[in-house]
């Protein structure tokens, strides 16, 4: 309504999700099923027939298993178990103090529920994760072990839908070598084609094509 309100009732307006232009410049608007991680993460695709499919996006309280955000909270909760003597000592708990700038395990309950500590600050983690991962931590690789098999499962139910597809691994998270290794060998492994999306691909970019086309415009092939 508030759109429309700046315009007469001959334009029209469609509203559609960020993934949606996040799909369109990954697969250039080409059948297939693009993966994000991110803020959240969500499997969002289309086939040859036009048919449509979303699996996640459902939110940090409801899902976003497998994003950056979700990776950064796994290792701040790792870190605490650690602290705690729950888990076995993680090389996570002096990297998330550090990143975080925390002395202890209470200043980082504090600043979180105080939001002192962001979402976005704990997807800034993910490299943390990564570094410790390839240290050989082994709470940092089971974090990123889950992670990509979250992403997967997203994947894979999105496919059950749309049929055999190429899949386009999207968003920040996955400039994570470890993670996007992780979920190609997983996809790989259920015969799913694994593609890089379009060089120089923005999201913005794919938004702005079909708003000039409309938003059913596949490219077809």
């Amino acid at each position: 309504r508030a759109v429309r309100s700046h315009f007469s009732e001959r334009v029209r307006i469609a509203v559609v999700p960020d993934y949606v232009g996040n799909w369109f410049s990954a697969a250039g608007g080409r059948p297939g099923v693009v993966v994000i991680s991110g803020g959240g993460s969500v499997a969002y695709g289309r086939n040859a027939a036009g048919q449509e499919s979303r699996v996640g996006g459902w939110g940090h309280l409801l899902g976003d298993e497998g994003s950056g955000y979700w990776i950064g909270l796994e290792a701040a909760r790792a870190a605490l178990r650690s602290s705690a003597g729950v888990i076995p000592l993680t090389t996570l708990e002096r990297a998330v103090w550090a990143s975080l700038e925390v002395a202890d395990s209470g200043e980082l309950t504090q600043r979180v529920y105080s939001g002192a500590v962001t979402d976005r600050d704990l997807a800034l983690l993910v490299p943390v994760v990564e570094r410790e991962a390839a240290g050989g931590d082994e709470a940092a690789r089971g974090i990123l072990d889950r992670a990509a098999g979250h992403l997967f499962a997203l994947v894979r139910a999105a496919v059950a839908r749309l049929g055999p597809l190429p899949v386009y691994p999207s968003g920040g998270a996955f400039r994570v070598e470890g993670l996007r290794e992780r979920f190609e060998r997983l996809a790989s492994g259920a015969g799913l084609e694994v593609r890089l999306a379009r060089e120089g691909s923005d999201p913005m970019d794919g938004l702005l094509i079909i708003a000039r086309h409309g938003p059913a415009y596949v490219v077809g092939g």
